[in-house]
């Protein structure tokens, strides 16, 4: 019988495939922090955020932290996206690097480590159907020491909006029973409405979800995200807000991450602490390469210009010999002429 495990290393092998060219190895100096921790019982989590917030990118980064740092097993159940498309996600976020543009062999082994990392993890990454919940509870009840669910998304609302409100209202109470029947956390994706834009503050809030069927009751955790530099292009580019919604009833807290907006993923405020601190030790190492290359051409231009003067001298000295012979030499004449 096939293995729970192996279609996401299958899937890993084919990625590591794509991507694969020849490179002499090197050492793997990554260093990875914990986004988020303290997620645990059998609590459902809706995390909703208009397109382009970073939904995906945050449910990757708990991937990484719970699958990959605590190598505790991680389902990700996707409704509308290729489950190739997230793994490839996930290989950017453990790497740090994009594979649809890579650069040098240093790049490739990281891509190459990070697809390694992952086939070698409890993580589980697979695409459904919403219809398909009972097999999505069978995959999880099969798995012991589960970790952490993540279903990516709901939200998308078709012409007949009132059955899908319906449908949404729905698939989230049974994802909260199977929460609660298996005692693991479940995090929803939530793609909200657009009504969201037309205010003045484009933050989530709490009516966003309940626009699209989603009953926030149900829920014990609701948050959105918000990136306000989506909105204005202006300073604010290296965070997002994590609005906290509702929380053991409590609601109005606003927690902001550190978010690559080039790269489209969060980190963890060691590591952005790290790649300065690098990035700082590199620009002086960089310094200390051109002082010492600056001095070594000076010292070359020293050298040529001593060999130079050497040359010049050893030029002197013989012209200074030849003048010398031919006064001697016309001495010895002046005298034989006397004679």
């Amino acid at each position: 019988e096939k293995n729970i495990f192996e279609s996401t290393k299958e899937l890993a092998d084919e990625i590591g495939r794509e991507l694969t060219c020849e490179c002499e190895p090197i050492e793997n100096t990554d260093s990875s922090g914990m986004l988020i921790s303290n997620i645990s019982g059998g609590k459902l989590i809706l995390l909703g955020a208009r397109a382009s917030m970073g939904k995906t990118a945050f449910c990757l980064s708990l991937v990484k932290q719970i699958g990959i740092d605590e190598h505790r097993p991680v389902v990700y159940i996707s409704l509308d996206k290729s489950s190739k498309k997230l793994m490839l996600r996930l290989v950017e976020i453990i790497s740090h690097e994009d594979v649809r543009k890579i650069e040098g062999c240093g790049s490739q082994e990281k891509i190459s480590d990070a697809i390694g990392i992952i086939k070698e993890s409890p993580v589980i990454i697979e695409d459904y159907e919403r219809s398909d919940l009972k097999k999505i509870k069978g995959l999880c009840e099969s798995i012991s020491d589960l970790g952490l669910i993540i279903v990516d998304q709901i939200g998308y609302l078709s012409k007949d909006e009132g059955t899908e409100k319906k449908e949404n209202a729905s698939f989230i109470r049974e994802l909260d029973k199977l929460a609660k029947d298996l005692d693991i956390p479940i995090i929803l994706q939530v793609m909200l409405s657009v009504g969201s834009f037309d205010r003045g503050n484009k933050r989530p809030i709490l009516q966003d979800f309940e626009d699209i069927g989603c009953d926030t009751s149900v829920a014990d955790t609701v948050l959105g995200l918000y990136r306000e530099h989506y909105f204005t292009q202006s300073a604010g580019a290296n965070s997002a807000e994590l609005v906290i919604l509702k929380i053991n009833g409590n609601q109005g807290m606003s927690v902001h991450i550190p978010y690559n907006s080039e790269k489209g993923l969060f980190v963890d405020r060691n590591e952005e602490i790290l790649k300065k601190n690098m990035d700082y030790m590199r620009l002086t190492r960089d310094r200390y390469d051109k002082i010492c290359s600056d001095l070594d051409r000076r010292a070359k231009d020293s050298d040529k210009h001593l060999a130079e003067i050497i040359a010049l001298q050893e030029e002197n000295l013989r012209r200074l010999e030849k003048l010398r012979l031919d006064e001697r030499f016309n001495r010895v004449k002046r005298r034989l002429r006397r004679l």
